[in-house]
């Protein structure tokens, strides 16, 4: 077992990852058909702990405080993801050139959204993409009416 381990161990995947780095987790728990089902979780866990023997890292749910212990083949480093706008106080790169907080810019709140609904997430993404995309469907059906008009 120590050799089945240590071969395992032998293909981690990704950057190193230090204690206090932002993860997400892969998404093992879900059953059934899983095409459509989403790969990672949406929660972004934060690393507490870490046995590099081993290739595991302990992660602490934001929320929960509960720890899990999982192996680096499961995680995905994502502190390119901007912080969550409660739990963080505004720094110098996040101020708008006329000294602005770029949050407070627009005085028009946004409505609070279940993340977890895909369908809902599916639809903000859609509804983000630029117009010229979204039209795309629409100059398509023309250009194949303009086709068979010239036929």
């Amino acid at each position: 077992q120590e050799w089945q381990a240590c071969l395992y161990n032998r293909r981690t995947k990704g950057k190193p990852i230090g204690v206090g780095d932002r993860v997400l987790v892969s998404n093992k728990r879900e059953r059934g058909k899983r095409k459509t089902a989403d790969r990672w979780e949406s929660t972004v866990f934060t690393v507490v702990g870490m046995n590099p023997t081993t290739h595991t890292y302990q992660i602490q749910h934001p929320n929960t405080g509960q720890v899990r212990v999982v192996h680096r083949n499961l995680l995905m480093l994502v502190n390119f993801l901007p912080f969550d706008t409660a739990s963080q106080s505004v720094d110098s790169s996040a101020l708008l050139p006329d000294g602005s907080d770029v949050t407070t810019a627009s005085d028009t709140p946004e409505p609070v959204v279940e993340k977890n609904d895909s369908r809902i997430r599916t639809q903000e993404w859609a509804s983000s993409l630029p117009d010229a995309s979204r039209n795309a469907a629409h100059m398509n059906d023309s250009v194949s009416e303009m086709v068979s008009a010239v036929e």
